[in-house]
């Protein structure tokens, strides 16, 4: 059930330049660092600046947990 749900997560996700935008933006109103934003998700703060920046974007379990964070 938990690989359907990420798999629709993935599907419905913001491309790559929006979720760059939304997590920057995001990241810098609330006034974090990649690194604390890193503990928040779950991931390493360098995935952070890989989907900040456009290379790629979360998939799987973090891609539940970044859509998550971003719809709070």
């Amino acid at each position: 059930m938990d690989a359907m749900k990420n798999d629709l997560v993935e599907s419905t996700s913001f491309s790559e330049k929006d979720l760059a935008d939304r997590l920057l933006e995001k990241r810098t109103r609330l006034g974090l660092k990649r690194t604390e934003l890193a503990k928040i998700i779950g991931c390493s703060s360098s995935s952070i600046g890989a989907w900040e920046d456009g290379i790629n974007k979360p998939k799987g379990d973090l891609a539940a947990k970044v859509n998550e964070w971003l719809d709070a």
